[in-house]
């Protein structure tokens, strides 16, 4: 029994070797861009509660503002909570039980995720007066 390679096989295999060394690595390839993944969309749960209680405070947000998101693992009411700040520092809530379990895990693994105002509410409702957008951002390698 025989074991070897053409050498037709060879150079081929030889030349893949080298064209996945130059793309694969990035040396003659295009710059790749940053992918944005959605992970959720919902309502910040508990704004009644916290610094945007009045609507006069909700107004101070907008529309694509950026919220920025902090791992509380210590809270006593859910290990996965996750909570909710304004551009300037100002809480506003949390987000939902029923959503962070996937972010919770991402954030503890150092993932890039952020997140942005979607929509805001007319001030009736607290619980509907912020609904904000998550997404996991993939840099690439």
């Amino acid at each position: 029994m025989k074991i070897g390679i053409t050498r037709r096989g060879f150079f081929q295999a030889f030349g893949g070797l080298i064209a996945s060394s130059l793309f694969g690595f990035g040396v003659l390839e295009k710059e790749k861009k940053i992918k944005r993944y959605l992970l959720c969309e919902d309502y910040v749960a508990g704004v009644a509660y916290y610094d945007f209680a009045e609507p006069e405070e909700i107004e101070t947000l907008w529309e694509g503002a950026p919220v920025f998101i902090k791992r509380e693992p210590e809270n006593p009411h859910d290990p996965r909570a996750i909570e909710v700040f304004a551009w300037d520092g100002r809480k506003i809530g949390y987000m939902p039980r029923h959503a962070n379990r996937i972010p919770a895990k991402l954030m503890d693994q150092d993932a890039d995720l952020v997140a942005s105002v979607i929509k805001l509410g007319d001030g009736e409702e607290t619980w509907r007066a912020v609904k904000m957008r998550l997404e996991l951002v993939v840099k690439p390698a």
